[in-house]
């Protein structure tokens, strides 16, 4: 049995909302890549029965898709998830996932920091480094703007002027 995939909800609405030109673009979390990714490692180990591992593969495999479909029409993308099936440490997985999906790395850099900050009304407060602005600052190797994906590899971070190791 096939299951397909499609916009339902707000989703949908925000879809042919931009797709008719009614609106440049509406946010839309992205941490589902990385939730389900995470449920799909479950996968063949008992844990789900065997219709819901289907369900779970026919998602995995359109997921993608639909944040494809979503950024192309001009929904904005915001990085970050309320999901609890995977383990804290791991949020950073979604930067590979999202430029998977095709966004840049520049974009979903941006999906984690200004566009989350304009998602939560606190664009004047965080989301960049600039004066007047809080931020945490962290340390990697290579440029995550070319690569968002370094960003899994964090070398230190820090907090309120203290670096966190």
């Amino acid at each position: 049995m096939g299951y397909r995939m499609r916009a339902t909800g707000r989703l949908a609405a925000w879809l042919a909302m931009a797709g008719a030109g009614l609106i440049a673009s509406q946010p839309v979390a992205a941490g589902t890549l990385m939730a389900i990714r995470s449920v799909g490692e479950g996968l063949g180990q008992g844990i789900y029965t065997p219709v819901v591992e289907e369900k779970i593969r026919a998602v995995a495999d359109r997921l993608g898709d639909a944040v494809r479909q979503a950024s192309a029409t001009g929904v904005t993308i915001a990085f970050g998830t309320d999901a609890g099936v995977f383990a804290h440490g791991r949020n950073a997985g979604e930067f590979a996932l999202l430029t998977d999906a095709g966004m840049s790395s520049r974009e979903a850099v941006a999906s984690a920091t200004i566009i989350a900050a304009q998602v939560l009304e606190m664009g004047k407060e965080i989301g960049r480094l600039a004066p007047g602005y809080s931020a945490d600052i962290i340390a990697l190797e290579g440029n995550p703007l070319d690569n968002a994906a370094l960003l899994e590899n964090v070398d230190w971070v820090m907090v309120r002027g203290r670096v966190i190791e």
